[in-house]
């Protein structure tokens, strides 16, 4: 059961927001060994600054990479060498030290992840665009376009790149929150779950 203030730091988008949150629980707390597992992901994270305030998040970067290897499987080398990378910037063998916990923490990290990817699509004015730029998508239309892209990354490239069982944590968080962040569309993206087992 997720106490009040971890629903709170996963649904928070900011990482500043998510660092303050964090040392609140842990001044309360103690630095309880999850406690010291999600500092340690959130300065993995975003551990390095772009100035101005900006930071990388290296979990985006990761998602990023595996959006680049969908389609371009057959240079086995370089995949596996992106994969390697993307399950570094995840800290899969970090979150494993952890055991049980350390995985149901890392699978909260995903969802945060993909509430993140999810905000940044309907922000970003180029992907609801259409013709050149000029006009923009129906919200309905931006909604499952952003429910295929999720799908796509979450079980398309695991499966082409033969790593579902690795990524299975990444895949059941972007699936919940496909459902829980994208209205009217759950039915449907689970029908094409369904669909391909």
């Amino acid at each position: 059961m997720e106490k009040p203030w971890e629903t709170e730091y996963y649904h928070e988008l900011q990482a500043d927001k998510r660092q303050k949150l964090l040392d609140e629980a842990i001044a309360v707390e103690g630095m309880s060994p999850e406690n010291e597992l999600r500092k340690k992901l959130l300065e993995a994270r975003y551990g390095k600054s772009l100035g101005r305030g900006r930071k990388v998040d290296y979990f985006i970067r990761g998602w990023m990479t595996l959006k680049m290897i969908a389609g371009n499987t057959r240079n086995r080398k370089r995949t596996a060498r992106d994969i390697r990378s993307v399950m570094d910037d995840w800290k899969f063998e970090l979150a494993g030290q952890y055991g049980e916990a350390g995985n149901r923490i890392l699978y909260q990290e995903f969802c945060n992840m993909a509430l993140v990817y999810i905000d940044l699509c309907k922000k970003d004015r180029t992907y609801g665009a259409v013709i050149l730029g000029i006009g923009r998508i129906s919200d309905d239309s931006l909604t499952m376009k952003i429910a295929r892209d999720i799908y796509s990354t979450a079980y398309d490239i695991p499966d082409e790149a033969g790593i579902r069982d690795d990524l299975r944590l990444f895949t059941e968080a972007a699936t919940a929150m496909v459902c829980e962040a994208l209205p009217g569309v759950g039915d449907d993206f689970m029908e094409m779950v369904s669909q391909r087992k």
